[in-house]
């Protein structure tokens, strides 16, 4: 039975080498197709032998590429064109002949004739004839024989047949060959090692921390938002509401006094003897200091004549003025009214005149309701900011912003100008106002500011972890609204891949290589050996980590319009890349992929 593997065209020999390890069955075919790495070299094909012998597995080549096989059967390997030839052969010699040709030595065994056909052309390879053992090309003669029938006796299980000294003194031409040919395998092992892992080299790239060019913005903390907006630069807002109420009793200052006028009645004389005269209603009539009457009817006194007595009539009055001035004695009232002789006429009040009365009441005047107002109007608004500095209802994490509260109308209970007027000594009014203030939580402004300032990072970069600063300056209210000058800053590390970097390198100079990587951040290349002034082209000899670089120590975001950040363009993009998820989180890249 034998397994047959597939190589793919960039299979490295470790990729084919494990495929040897891995199979059950003791003859093993490699199917190496056209253009593939490993067909570039005999010393692969003579790996892979060495490979097969010290798993004692019977490895062949199969591939339609001519130089493939040529190749293949230069390094000692059974090749063929097809895998139905490779599996219509049975020779039973090909593990000899791979282990052989691994160790540099002639097979003691020939090959199967579907083996040796398909080595002919192939000017590096002979096979075994009667005349003698033949030799792998450019490798030891006789001497290894020796050696390949001793790997090949220890790979099937027999021992090596001893070799006895010729006699006491002297040591058997036979022991001093052999020991010849173990110091020979020994070097030619040490040698195909030191082909295979030297030179080496070990390259760390240490990214390099940027700046990231740093943004002002305008960050909108919007009651009417519901949700952060980082285009538009708008954060939620709360508005905080409270109700404020201040009630007082109030003396009443105005004065209101009421009067009656005085009544009685007068009686008017007349010793005219010409003419007739008439006293209409409303003649005024006075006592000597001035306290004036009004005839409440009209009067006509007939002419007087000589010897009779003299002309005369009565009618009422009532005081000009209320109040107790009216109120007079008889015989008061002695003055007529203006335009009437005195010595044709008199007047006088028979009795005293009476019923007039003053009193005087307290009543709310204009100026107690205005004094009202006013006190109640700077008791609300002294709750009003006694409440803006530690409002209620503050949510944790949440600043309240006095600039931003608003006092709404002052409504009183009753209406004041009823109040004007009414006789009473005091009165009561109550004054009612509802305030609002907004907060905003500031860790959301924070927040999008370091998200505006992640969009300026271009794909290739990162954020450095905590090296984001967001600072906000002095807010200023618009409105029930607070808009927050914001400066943001933050280091970026770019995303190096190690598989790009170390095609860039393959095969240079270390000075190359230096200067090669330079621009990606801090570089240090080592050799082995330390002679070694180039990078080894061969991927299993060259080792190169990218590591991560210090996080730059930042302040956390701190109380105070948007800049486009260009790209950086310190040193050529490196694809493909891969931009991790946006936030203030490190990079931390570790890629060595060491065959």
């Amino acid at each position: 039975m034998a397994n047959v593997f597939y190589l793919d065209v960039d299979d490295e020999i470790t990729s084919a080498a494990a495929r040897i390890r891995a199979s059950k069955e003791p003859r093993v075919g490699l199917v190496v197709p056209p253009g593939s790495r490993i067909a570039t070299s005999r010393i692969n094909f003579r790996l892979l032998a060495r490979e097969a012998l010290e798993r004692n597995r019977a490895l062949s080549i199969v591939s339609s590429d001519p130089a493939a096989r040529a190749l293949a059967a230069s390094a000692g390997l059974p090749a063929f064109a097809t895998v139905a030839e490779f599996e219509a052969d049975q020779g039973p010699a090909t593990a000899v002949v791979a282990g052989a040709a691994a160790a540099g030595v002639a097979s003691p065994v020939p090959p199967s004739p579907a083996a040796a056909k398909s080595s002919t052309g192939a000017k590096a390879s002979r096979s075994s004839s009667a005349a003698g053992p033949a030799r792998a090309p450019d490798l030891p003669p006789p001497a290894a024989v020796v050696a390949d029938a001793r790997i090949g006796a220890r790979s099937s299980g027999a021992s090596a047949p001893a070799v006895r000294p010729a006699g006491p003194k002297g040591r058997s031409p036979v022991r001093v060959a052999a020991g010849a040919v173990a110091v020979l395998v020994m070097v030619l092992v040490l040698g195909l090692i030191a082909a295979f892992f030297l030179p080496s080299a070990t390259i760390t790239v240490t990214p390099k921390i940027e700046a990231v060019t740093p943004i002002e913005l305008s960050i909108r903390a919007d009651p009417n938002a519901t949700a952060s907006d980082p285009v538009a630069g708008v954060v939620p807002a709360t508005i905080l509401t409270m109700d404020f109420t201040s009630s007082g009793t109030f003396n009443a200052t105005g004065k209101k006094t009421t009067t009656t006028n005085a009544t009685g009645s007068v009686t008017f004389t007349s010793i005219n003897t010409v003419t007739s005269v008439d006293f209409p209603s409303g003649s005024i009539v006075s006592t000597a200091d001035g306290v004036t009457f009004a005839t409440t009817q009209d009067l006509t006194l007939p002419r007087a004549h000589f010897g009779h007595s003299a002309s005369s009539g009565s009618v009422g009055v009532k005081a000009v003025k209320g109040g107790l001035s009216g109120n007079v004695p008889a015989g008061a009232v002695d003055q007529l009214p203006p335009g009437y002789a005195t010595y044709l006429y008199t007047v006088t009040n028979p009795s005293a005149t009476t019923g007039g009365t003053s009193t005087t009441t307290t009543q709310v005047q204009k100026a107690d309701t205005d004094a009202a107002m006013a006190g109640l109007t700077k008791d609300l608004k002294s709750q009003f900011t006694a409440w803006l500095a530690a409002p209620t209802g503050l949510a944790a994490g949440s600043t309240a912003f006095p600039k931003t509260g608003v006092l709404g109308v002052i409504t009183p209970d009753n209406d004041p100008t009823a109040l004007i007027g009414t006789v009473q000594p005091t009165f009561e009014l109550t004054l009612t106002a509802s305030g609002t203030v907004t907060a905003v939580d500031q860790s959301a402004v924070a927040t999008l500011a370091t998200t505006r300032l992640q969009t300026t990072v271009t794909s290739d970069y990162s954020l450095v972890a905590g090296s984001t600063k967001v600072t906000i300056g002095t807010p200023r209210a618009d409105s029930d609204a607070v808009v927050f000058p914001v400066t943001a800053t933050a280091s970026q590390i770019r995303h190096l891949d190690p598989d790009t970097l170390r095609g860039l390198v393959a095969g240079k100079s270390v000075d190359e290589a230096q200067a090669i990587l330079a621009p990606y951040g801090t570089v240090d290349i080592q050799t082995w050996p330390g002679f070694v002034n180039s990078v080894p082209s061969l991927a299993w000899r060259l080792t190169l980590t990218v590591e991560g670089g210090a996080a730059d120590a930042s302040s956390p975001p701190s109380a105070g319009p948007l800049e486009s950040v260009p790209p950086s363009t310190t040193a050529p993009s490196l694809a493909p890349s891969v931009a991790p998820s946006v936030g203030p989180s490190s990079l931390i890249m570790r890629g060595s992929r060491a065959a």
